[in-house]
This record gives C-alpha cells, sequence and structure tokens, in this order.
C-alpha cells in the first residue's frame, strides 16, 4: 500500500511517525512538500523517499494520500484525488472549497475520504456538550490540539 503524505510540516511528520509504529514499510511511504528544506529533513528523519515536485511524487502511484497541508489548498489534493481514484486522509479543514463536488464524487467513485476531525464523535465530548447544553442553552465546543 503506497502513501503519499502531502506536507511535511509538523501533522506530516505526524502521519509519518503514526505509519512507522503501525509498521508500515518505510519503502510504502512517501512525502511531498514545495519547501526544500522540509523535503530533505523528513528525507534524513523518517528515511523515506521525499520529493518537492507534485508531479514527481505521484509517479510512485499512491494508493493513499495523507493530506497535511494549509486549510486552504486542502480542496486541491482532496479534488486530485477524487478524480483519480485514491482514498485520502485530510487534516482538519475549516474552509468549504468545492466540498459539495468532493465528496459527491468521493461517495459515487466509491473511494475513501476520511477527515481527521473525529473529536466532535467522541463519547466523553459529546456527553459533556450535552450536559452544558442542558444547563445553560446551546454550546459551541472549541478544540485545540
Amino acid at each position: 500500500m503506497k502513501i503519499l503524505i502531502i506536507g511535511l510540516g509538523s501533522m506530516g511528520k505526524r502521519r509519518i511517525r503514526c505509519l512507522q509504529n503501525m509498521k508500515v514499510d518505510n519503502s510504502d511511504i512517501y512525502g511531498f512538500d514545495l519547501k526544500q528544506e522540509r523535503v530533505e529533513n523528513v528525507k534524513k528523519l523518517y528515511s523515506i523517499s521525499t520529493y518537492d515536485n507534485f508531479e514527481n511524487a505521484i509517479q510512485n502511484k499512491p494508493e493513499i494520500f495523507i493530506i497535511s497541508v494549509p486549510p486552504d489548498i486542502h480542496y486541491i489534493y482532496m479534488e486530485y484525488a477524487v478524480k483519480n481514484n485514491i482514498n485520502y486522509f485530510v487534516e482538519a479543514s475549516v474552509l468549504d472549497t468545492n466540498y459539495k463536488y468532493i465528496i459527491d464524487e468521493t461517495y459515487k467513485k466509491n473511494i475513501i475520504g476520511f477527515p481527521s476531525f473525529t473529536l466532535w464523535f467522541h463519547p466523553a465530548i459529546q456527553y459533556i456538550k450535552n450536559n452544558l447544553s442542558n444547563r445553560i442553552g446551546s454550546t459551541i465546543i472549541y478544540l485545540d490540539n
């Protein structure tokens, strides 16, 4: 299973460590970032192949994208993934750029698209929200990693 980590900042590095802890072979993990210093740093730190050019990175024919770039450009890689039948995991997004198309295509093509912001559904968070709502009215819970 070939996995392309798109974005090699702190979250991209975390995803590499997670994959390595899950015993995914380093030969199946690739990294891409536009910043040359990140590309070189990640290659040294994690012993994976890295690229500073997206076209070169996709030559490995990844089966999964892990999208760890700033939220304003998530959609670029999500769109590429759905157009090319690539499953994807994306960091939490705060912007809605073409998401209806992306979601519709993800379902239509039967690929997996998975956002990372799953704490909203954690039973403890739901319990706190529900109990606060019952006491003080509508609540919004902000979570910070």
